[in-house]
């Protein structure tokens, strides 16, 4: 019977900074990807993924310019902006302050305060 090999959870949080999928490194690894997050669970490992992502962020945003700038092709270029697009959502998912939309709040009033003396 073989042994199990150790679970890396710095190998794997390194891949996800580089932008790799859970899914691509479970697949490397020859697991299905739910049990690629509960041994990640197990690992006490989910807060360095969630750290690891908003890094990824960073990936996917390039990748998004890189497959446009690439697109030489009518063809080429609606799929560049498609996936491009994807790349985006996927940044702004990982990391919203960064990526996110921008909402700006604007409030207009008047604020009545009344104070009691309390004795």
């Amino acid at each position: 019977m073989a042994t199990p090999r150790k679970f890396d959870i710095d190998a794997v949080v390194q891949r996800l900074e580089c932008g790799e999928t859970l899914t691509a490194i479970a697949s490397s690894l020859k697991m299905p990807r739910s049990t690629l997050s509960l041994r990640i669970e197990k690992s006490g490992g989910s807060a360095r993924v969630a750290a690891a992502r908003k890094v990824a962020a960073a990936a996917y945003a390039e990748k998004a310019e890189t497959i446009l700038m690439g697109a030489m092709e009518p063809f080429e270029l609606a799929k560049a902006k498609e996936l491009a697009h994807h790349y985006r959502w996927t940044a702004k998912c990982f990391s919203p302050q960064e990526f996110g939309d921008k909402i700006q709040a604007e409030i207009d009033g008047t604020l009545t305060v009344h104070i009691d003396k309390v004795v």
